[in-house]
C-alpha cells in the first residue's frame, strides 16, 4: 500500500507535510537546557580564556632575548607564577601564535561567551602578576567590561581593544 502524500494548498506546487509527531523545537530545548545550566555554579556556565601571545618580540631590533620572544617569556613567567597562585578556576590560559596586536608587542587578550573580549598591548614579563590580578577580574566579571579603576595601575592605558559581545 502506497503511503498517502498530502499537499499543501498555500503554493502552487506539492510540498509533502509530514505527518510525524512533532519533537521538542530546538527552541524550546535550548530554553531547558538554559535552566538546567542555572543551577550550576557560575565557574562552570562559562569558561573564560586568556590568550598570550608568544610570537609578540620585545622590538623590531632586538626580536628574541636568548632565543626567546618576548611574549613567550610572557607565557612562561604567567605559568611560573601560577604554580604557587593558581588561576581562577574558570579561566583557561593557552598561548597562541598571534594577536595581531603586532604594533604595540607584548599582547594578552580575555575572551568568554557573551562577554566583552579585552586585549591589553604593550605589556612585558613584569606585568605577569597584574595580568593574573585582571584574569580574575574578568573571570568575576558577569559581561567582561571591566572598569578602568578596578585595572592594575600599571596596566591602565593598555587596553587596545575592547569588543562588545556578538549578539545572536
Amino acid at each position: 500500500m502506497q503511503k498517502q502524500i498530502k499537499t499543501s494548498r498555500s503554493s502552487s506546487r506539492r510540498k509533502p507535510i509530514d505527518d510525524k509527531p512533532k519533537t521538542k523545537s530546538k527552541k524550546r530545548q535550548s530554553d531547558n537546557q538554559a535552566k538546567s545550566r542555572t543551577k550550576m555554579p557560575s565557574s562552570q556556565l562559562v569558561r573564560n580564556i586568556m590568550y598570550v601571545c608568544r610570537s609578540c618580540v620585545w622590538s623590531e631590533t632586538n626580536r628574541e632575548i636568548n632565543g626567546m620572544r618576548q611574549g613567550a617569556v610572557l607565557l612562561e613567567k604567567i605559568k611560573d607564577i601560577t604554580k604557587t597562585n593558581s588561576l581562577p578556576e574558570a579561566i583557561d590560559l593557552r598561548g597562541v601564535f598571534c594577536l595581531n596586536g603586532c604594533l604595540s608587542p607584548c599582547n594578552i587578550s580575555f575572551r568568554a561567551k557573551d562577554k566583552y573580549t579585552i586585549r591589553f598591548s604593550g605589556l612585558s614579563p613584569n606585568d605577569a602578576a597584574n595580568i593574573l590580578i585582571v584574569a580574575k577580574l574578568y573571570s568575576d566579571s558577569s559581561n567582561g567590561n571591566l572598569k578602568e579603576e578596578d585595572i592594575p595601575k600599571q596596566l591602565k592605558g593598555k587596553i587596545s581593544v575592547r569588543t562588545p559581545p556578538l549578539r545572536h
